[in-house]
């Protein structure tokens, strides 16, 4: 300002001086405020020269936080030029905080030195973290993990697989007690859980003409134990085969992860005919496999085997007569125990043996040879009549044959 000039008392000249970041309080006669006041356009006296000092009181301004989502932080109220420290950073879930911006499009970044001689706003940048989910399958197949920046969609993986088990969905603990649903990235690395729900499957048994043996249905996995073996008439079980030409046998230990079907393995058993020929040449036993062909023995030389006739005919076998012997007599014709009638025999009937057992066919001999008849006997002689087996019966009767 122009110095004021003046020799009668004088209201002083208004202050037209300015001080960024200070309020004009008035006149001092000394630099440091010290000296005696005068108040913008005061009276002085001009009774002498003086030299008046402008006196200044630094103004106080506000800095406010916009924190775009996070948490609070108070303003700073500070004198001009005081020095002026950043707050404690504030917060957002999921965020990562970028600093100060003196500008709401966040392009210039704001440094903390001292307080600006105006009132200002300053705003919070923010970067989305990224997360990642975890995912523990619990003995299914491999989860690729999902790592996206917070807050963005997130669905779910392609289910996993398990051998014998079907997919449950997936949980936020190891105790498989909340399930989780698939929305946005959370504000955390997680781990989720497969839950399996084991399947059941049914082991069914052909037992290839054998008794009929009950299928097992079981959770995949439990333990399986074999059913009771099944029968069949002159067979022996040679265990279960999962193939039906019998050539991989099975071992049960845990249910398979499919139906199955096992098949019955038999092995055909011997038996043995043994025959007694009551005193005729021996004849060897017969061992064959149950259900085989069997073929007779031949007679003793000079027998024949008598079979039983059907039993439509039974009570009316046919006479069998030899010629009459030219020695024989009239006393001998005559006498009804004058004859070449056999002794009567009981026919064996033959016993179905158990299985491995033998079975014996009893051979009889019933003719009885007539002596050598003399002149008086020439003329007749009463024929051999062959004696029936009773109904019922099978057995194989030998004859001897008369000379």
């Amino acid at each position: 300002m122009a110095p004021q000039v003046a020799n009668v008392p004088t209201t002083l000249t208004l202050n037209n001086f300015i001080r960024t970041g200070y309020t004009f309080v008035g006149w001092n006669t000394l630099a440091n405020g010290t000296g005696t006041n005068y108040a913008n356009g005061a009276l002085y006296s001009f009774s002498v020269d003086i030299t008046l000092y402008a006196k200044w009181t630094a103004n106080s301004y506000t800095i406010t936080f916009n924190s775009n989502g996070g948490s609070a932080v108070g303003a700073i109220t500070q004198p001009f030029g005081s020095a002026v420290s950043a707050p404690t950073a504030p917060t957002k879930t999921g965020h990562t905080f970028g600093g100060w911006y003196s500008d709401a499009g966040l392009t210039t970044a704001y440094t903390f030195t001292t307080m600006p001689a105006a009132d200002i706003t300053l705003y919070a940048k923010w970067t989305v973290n990224s997360y990642t989910i975890t995912f523990n399958s619990n003995g299914g197949s491999a989860v690729a993990a999902i790592t996206q920046p917070f807050g963005s969609a997130v669905s779910a993986p392609t289910a996993p697989t398990k051998t014998g088990n079907t997919f449950g969905g997936w949980y936020s603990d190891a105790g498989l007690n909340t399930a989780y649903t698939f929305t946005t990235m959370p504000a955390s690395n997680i781990t989720l859980y497969a839950k399996w729900t084991a399947n059941s499957y049914t082991i069914t048994f052909n037992s290839n003409g054998g008794s009929a043996v009950a299928a097992i249905t079981q959770p995949f996995g439990s333990a399986v134990s074999a059913p009771t073996a099944p029968t069949k008439t002159g067979n022996t079980f040679g265990g279960w085969y999962s193939d039906a030409g019998l050539t991989t046998a099975y071992t049960f230990t845990t249910m398979p992860a499919a139906d199955i079907t096992l098949y019955a393995k038999w092995t055909v058993n011997n038996y043995t005919i043994t025959f007694n020929s009551n005193g005729g040449s021996a004849v060897g036993a017969i061992t064959q496999p149950f259900g085989s062909a069997v073929s007779a023995r031949q007679p003793r030389p000079g027998h024949t085997f008598l079979r039983r006739p059907p039993r439509h005919l039974h009570n009316h076998a046919a006479q069998h007569t030899r010629p009459p012997s030219p020695h024989t007599t009239s006393r001998q014709h005559d006498s009804p125990h004058a004859t070449d009638r056999p002794t009567p025999t009981t026919p064996t009937t033959p016993q179905h043996p158990a299985n491995g057992q033998a079975n014996t066919l009893t051979a009889r001999l019933p003719f009885a040879q007539t002596p050598t008849p003399t002149t008086a006997d020439a003329h007749t002689s009463t024929p051999t009549e062959p004696q029936c087996p009773p109904p019922g019966t099978n057995t194989f009767t030998a004859q001897a044959t008369p000379p």
